[in-house]
């Protein structure tokens, strides 16, 4: 488990700065959430060109500050990839069982 756990942290680090050293490309009809501003296409899609797994959090702004924030969009980024490594597990398991 603890090597999932691992994975799924680097991959959320490594969507995090490919996110931030590049322009991204904006879609029309993608804007980011509870808002009009266009976002890039990553962000509506949740996946990133040449990552396997990946996934988008998100928060919205409060009192409690920028960084609870950030702490809690990457948390559910981190939920989101958890529950698709074990579905992929899942069925890895039940194609090697079947």
């Amino acid at each position: 488990m603890s090597k999932i756990t691992n994975v799924a942290m680097a991959v959320v680090v490594i969507l995090g700065f490919s996110a931030c050293s590049s322009n991204p490309a904006k879609v029309a009809d993608c804007v980011f959430p509870n808002s009009k501003e266009l976002a890039p296409d990553w962000v509506c899609t949740g996946s990133a060109d040449g990552i396997e797994v990946s996934a988008v959090g998100a928060a919205e702004k409060s009192a409690t500050g920028l960084d609870f924030a950030r702490q809690m969009a990457a948390t559910s980024a981190r939920v989101q990839l958890a529950q698709r490594l074990k579905v992929q597990v899942s069925n890895k398991v039940k194609q090697y069982a079947g």
